[in-house]
């Protein structure tokens, strides 16, 4: 394994696929992965297919200001366009990413929608807690 600038690889000149890497840009072979997985966005109702761009589903963090390896990968990576990606950041939309080609989103209005490459699935309104939270509370 070689250390390319901040792109961990597995062999020289290319990326390791499925697993995180340490840069904030996106290698051509995740962003491609990642839009063979999911080619439309993962914004609840989108219908957008062009112009997409990946967007980290968590905050990125540069290593160098104590953020963790790994953060870029099909794991944490989303497409929208230009707008949702706006209205993600700067909206009072929540999303969370519990596993790759899954989002779960919290719309400002309270209902939350599961998104998926299988479409999109109202969930209401209340509080969504994982089952890991909820095994990890009752012991």
């Amino acid at each position: 394994m070689e250390r390319e600038g901040q792109t961990l690889t597995d062999s020289p000149g290319e990326p390791r696929a499925g697993r995180g890497l340490i840069s904030y840009e996106i290698p051509r072979r995740i962003r491609e992965a990642m839009f063979l997985r999911m080619p439309a966005s993962c914004f609840p109702f989108a219908t957008s297919t062009g112009r997409l761009e990946l967007d980290h589903t968590k905050v990125h963090l540069p290593p160098a200001r104590g953020g963790p390896p790994g953060q870029t990968g099909v794991h944490a990576l989303g497409p929208l366009i230009r707008f949702e990606h706006r209205i993600k950041t700067h909206g009072r939309w929540r999303v969370r990413q519990p596993e790759p080609r899954v989002w779960l989103w919290r719309s400002p209005h309270g209902p939350h929608y599961l998104v998926t490459n299988a479409g999109i699935h109202n969930l209401g309104q209340g509080s969504i807690r994982s089952p890991h939270l909820a095994r990890r509370n009752t012991r």
